[in-house]
């Protein structure tokens, strides 16, 4: 038996798209935390779609079947996998909290708290 395969654009749709719409939101609100600072990833709109492909499948799975039968090992795995993805070198981690434990500057007025609000 032969099989002979061929691409054939005119089967292709492009308005298809099988992530739905909320993977432009997991790779804005990623892109808003790089540009933050607060998250590392050189590409989140691939890792995105990544995410979708490794934790949708696994999802839907213990939905239909219940396989992976325990769903809060699962959660707790999806969490650890997206935190540790997505964490700061730790040069950057030490830089952040350096800056974060130092107090904000007072103004010359001094402090806010002793003005009147009327």
């Amino acid at each position: 038996m032969t099989v002979c395969t061929k691409y054939r654009p005119e089967f292709v749709d492009p308005d298809y798209s099988p992530t739905g719409p909320h993977l432009g939101i997991v790779a804005r609100a990623l892109t808003a935390g790089v540009e933050l600072g607060m998250i590392h990833t050189s590409d989140p709109e691939m890792t995105s779609y990544l995410f979708e492909a490794a934790l949708a499948y696994n999802l839907h799975m213990h939905i239909a079947y219940g396989d992976p039968p325990d769903i809060d090992r699962f959660i707790a795995a999806a969490k650890e996998m997206v935190h540790k993805t997505l964490a700061l070198p730790r040069e950057l981690q030490q830089t952040r909290t350096r800056a974060a434990s130092t107090p904000p500057a007072r103004s010359a007025a001094g402090s806010h708290r002793r003005r009147s609000v009327r």
